[in-house]
């Protein structure tokens, strides 16, 4: 195995590891503050000697070309259509391989349950995107996140543009939203310095009505996108990764609801007895651990 550099790249900056297999060990970190095309080249080539790679792979949030080149990347502060492989190769004499972060993680994930030879990456942290695996071959659909869940005069507003998006009923920027709407046509208070969302799961743990209601709706709009996902491929599995729907399935009754509305919108109802998976908390606490493993397992190939 070569001795590979991962970089893993999204809203808070950049962060570079050693990769061994499973293992992995931070090596170094960019602040998005910090970032500019000339200070992430500059940043490769630092980590690239620091463990003497000898191939380097990049997962970036992003829309990512096959040969490397970030075409539009709104939160990592990248000009646009930055040739990423290509700056960081020439710069280092290194193999580099970028690859979108989703994807990165899609590969990571097949590394972590090897046992799942196909499944649907479900990823809702503040918005919502989604891959297929397919026994080696990553298929991205993320923009399924985008597909109409309610079609209604009072669909929410989603930052696509549309309305009763996916996203804008299960996405945490999303959820946020409505939580301070809700708190402030119904005259809650919020304990100051706490989140919205971490409000809404305090609130639903007391069963309060309206915190209730959110997540009922969470639950059937997630259902429904599911259903759709499942009419496109019907896998045996969603693994999920997220915060917000990580954090979710940890509360009472969400899987079963999710269940429970996936069941009622598939017309073959077997088609709903998949295994709900969720990416485990890595044991260093490694943030998107499998982003890591994915690009290096794409530097490697």
């Amino acid at each position: 195995m070569s001795n590979v550099l991962a970089i893993e790249g999204g809203g808070s900056g950049f962060r570079a590891a050693k990769v061994n297999g499973l293992e992995i060990k931070i090596i170094a970190a960019l602040p998005q503050y910090e970032i500019s095309g000339g200070s992430l080249i500059a940043f490769i080539k630092r980590c690239t000697e620091m463990i003497n790679a000898d191939r380097i792979g990049i997962s970036t949030s992003g829309f990512v070309t096959p040969d490397g080149v970030i075409e539009h990347s709104t939160n990592i502060g990248l000009p646009p259509c930055f040739p990423l492989a290509e700056e960081a190769s020439r710069t280092t004499g290194k193999p580099t391989r970028v690859v979108n972060d989703l994807v990165a993680a899609t590969r990571g994930i097949s590394l972590v349950f090897p046992s799942l030879p196909r499944f649907i990456v479900e990823n809702i942290g503040d918005g919502d995107g989604q891959n297929e695996y397919d026994n080696g071959v990553i298929k991205p659909i993320d923009e399924r996140g985008h597909m109409t869940i309610d079609p209604s005069p009072f669909a929410l507003p989603c930052s696509c543009g549309l309305y009763g998006c996916a996203e804008s009923l299960v996405g945490g920027a999303s959820m946020a939203r409505l939580v301070e709407f809700t708190m402030s046509a119904r005259h809650i208070d919020r304990p100051e310095g706490m989140p919205p969302c971490a409000f809404l799961d305090q609130e639903y743990a007391t069963r309060a009505p309206w915190a209730v209601r959110i997540y009922n709706q969470f639950c059937l709009a997630l259902g429904v996108k599911l259903a759709n996902l499942q009419l496109g491929g019907k896998f045996p599995a969603f693994v999920f990764r997220g915060t917000t729907i990580v954090k979710a399935l940890k509360l009472p009754n969400i899987e079963d609801n999710i269940r429970k509305s996936l069941y009622e919108h598939l017309p073959a109802k077997s088609w709903a007895d998949v295994e709900f998976r969720i990416v485990p908390a890595h044991p260093q606490g490694i943030k998107d651990w499998d982003g890591f493993l994915g690009a290096a397992a794409f530097a490697e190939d």
